[in-house]
């Protein structure tokens, strides 16, 4: 495996104050190398990787967005993990399962795939593990090229050409990767293996897999059986002590004033106190951060009409067969993913399902989970509980013609502004799809910057 700027150590400096800049007398003026607008994921990580490499970073944070509901490892995950001494994380793969009217299909449970595979659609189990097995290995070459090109090819020209020339390398056709992944699961057709995929990969990218690409749902699918998981809480714990460990600095996003842009170049942030922080790069790592954007430029990160909602409840265990997985795929109109969580005497269960234009209101989405849900509960009584929708993608109008991975943004914005939030870039990827924007960003952002000594 060749050595990327992730796994090197960072030089010893002095240790600096974490605390938020600006707090002193007004006009004082602060310099960094990297400045983080907004929080999520992909930035954290961003942020985590240029500051253990030697960068003055700083970080302004607003509201922490919520995680991903069915969060899942990844190559990438798994090298930031153990450049960070972060071992501690991995846990053991969740089992989930995908029910249909005819099928249900356990993955990483107690029986392996194939037997799986082979006693609910005898007729086609070996064309459906052929399919399987060769997206999961155009998904972890996929990965690796991105890994040895230092990251997403959505930063220019330059990016574009060094991840081409390593997947000519590794063998990997670009016409292959971008077509549609239904012309994948079109053989399936009327099939009950049909149903089930198609249940599968919209459950797992919460969209449908007419809009997905080869690539996305190789990836998808080759993260989905990894041998173990992350837990999102210590990743959390590990990013933030890490970030600590490393110097890295921190504050208010709601102090910030304005941005201060002379031409395409972004030059500093400016804080209510009269406080000016410039900075070399400058990272967009939230949509709560955009009103600080000129208009023209804010345009380009607009949200996404593609929206999901989430519903929770709460059944009286013993009506919960045992028999049924801590993560379900739900086929139906549009799919739900059901998440399970037993405490104490019940088992809370939460229900995200896309957030569809004929569903616009409260009441037809309810209706959506009361027809499909009676399926896995048809004993139980409960009381839907609308949870706050979220977001499936904070990113702007899809440009025509493919893109990479579903790409709905390049991530240079303008200049030295870089857009790292994972939903905004790649929303079908979830998890996946933010560390692979984070680790691109300060790969990116490191080539062009020399760390403090």
């Amino acid at each position: 495996m060749e050595k990327t700027d992730i796994g090197t150590t960072s030089r010893q400096r002095p240790p600096r104050p974490t605390s938020s800049p600006g707090a002193g007398r007004s006009g004082a003026s602060h310099h960094y190398q990297v400045i983080i607008l907004g929080d999520c994921l992909a930035s954290r990580i961003a942020g985590v990787i240029l500051a253990k490499r030697g960068c003055r970073v700083l970080t302004l944070q607003g509201q922490r967005p919520s995680g991903h509901p069915w969060f899942q490892s990844s190559f990438h995950l798994e090298q930031l993990l153990e450049s960070l001494g972060g071992r501690a994380c991995f846990t053991p793969p969740t089992p989930f399962q995908v029910i249909t009217e005819e099928s249900r299909l356990e993955i990483n449970g107690s029986s392996p795939l194939e037997e799986e595979v082979r006693r609910e659609f005898p007729a086609s189990h070996r064309d459906v593990l052929s399919a399987l097995a060769r997206l999961d290995l155009l998904g972890q070459e996929l990965e690796k090229v991105l890994w040895r090109s230092g990251g997403l090819p959505l930063f220019g020209v330059g990016s574009r050409l060094k991840f081409t020339t390593r997947r000519l390398f590794s063998g990997l056709r670009a016409k292959g990767m971008m077509r549609p992944l239904s012309e994948v699961l079109l053989p399936f057709a009327g099939d009950p293996a049909g149903a089930a995929l198609n249940a599968l990969f919209a459950g797992l990218a919460m969209t449908p897999p007419e809009e997905l690409s080869v690539a996305e749902g190789a990836l998808l699918w080759s993260n989905a059986i990894r041998s173990r998981d992350v837990s999102p809480s210590g990743l959390d714990d590990l990013l933030g002590h890490r970030y600590e460990q490393f110097h890295g600095e921190i504050g208010d996003l709601t102090q910030v004033q304005s941005l201060d842009f002379a031409g395409k170049t972004l030059r500093s942030a400016i804080l209510r106190s009269g406080a000016r922080c410039s900075a070399d790069h400058f990272i967009l790592g939230s949509p709560e951060a955009l009103p600080l954007l000129p208009e023209k430029l804010r345009n380009k990160v607009s949200a996404s009409p593609r929206r999901r909602t989430q519903f929770s409840t709460a059944l009286d265990d013993s009506l919960v067969s045992p028999l049924i997985a801590p993560r379900v795929i739900l086929a139906g109109a549009p799919p739900l993913r059901l998440t399970l969580t037993a405490r104490e005497a019940q088992v809370h269960c939460s229900i995200d399902l896309p957030w569809q234009a004929d569903a616009a209101d409260e009441a037809s989405v309810k209706e959506i989970v009361r027809r499909l849900s009676p399926r896995l509960f048809p004993f139980g009584r409960y009381t839907l509980q609308a949870a706050h929708p979220q977001a499936a993608g904070e990113a702007g109008p899809q440009k025509s013609g493919a893109r990479f991975l579903g790409a709905r943004n390049g991530m240079r914005l303008r200049g030295n502004l870089l857009l790292c939030h994972g939903p905004g870039i790649l929303p079908s990827l979830a998890a996946t799809g933010e560390v692979l924007a984070g680790f691109s960003t300060a790969s990116q952002i490191y080539r062009r910057l020399k760390p403090v000594k």
